[in-house]
């Protein structure tokens, strides 16, 4: 009889050890997909706004936009190029004049804050519109530019 009451206090003992390690397993499964449902979340995230952000710019530097001869009154598309990579001054001026929210839906980025730079290579600011704030993601894309026959850097930044 004593044979048995430790055979099954070991029993009893036993089974305790098993659930408790199983509680422990499920914990940490659960902690653990969650931990990765969030990084591939911020991994999607990212990569949306790295595409945006690169086409953004790219249809910047490198096509007039459409209409060819567009303003800030009539714009589907927004380029600012004359030619490949040379910057139309007076497609700048009327992109500066675009709200935000123009630009956004133009480039269908409202999940997302952005900033449009364009500065010459010494720094000077040539333009600066879009939003200031903190960032928890952000992605720039920047593109060697002609402006007024000078060297400049354009950059979009998309943000969140």
């Amino acid at each position: 009889s004593r044979v048995k009451m430790k055979k099954s206090q070991a029993i009893v003992t036993d089974l305790i050890v098993a659930v408790g390690l199983g509680i422990m397993l499920v914990i940490a499964i659960t902690l653990s997909w969650e931990y990765y449902s969030l990084k591939l979340n911020d991994d999607a995230t990212y990569s949306d706004m790295f595409i945006r952000a690169s086409q953004i710019s790219e249809t910047l530097v490198s096509t007039p936009g459409y209409p060819k001869n567009w303003n800030s009154t009539n714009v589907i598309i927004a380029g600012l190029t004359d030619s490949d990579r040379n910057i139309s001054e007076v497609k700048l001026n009327s992109f500066n004049l675009l709200s935000n929210q123009t630009i956004k839906d133009m480039f269908k980025i409202n999940l997302y804050n952005f900033t449009f730079e364009v500065k010459y290579l010494n720094n000077t600011k040539i333009s600066l519109i879009g939003e200031s704030g903190n960032a928890t993601t952000s992605v720039n894309s920047r593109r060697l530019i002609i402006y007024r026959n000078e060297t400049a850097i354009l950059n979009f930044v998309i943000w969140n």
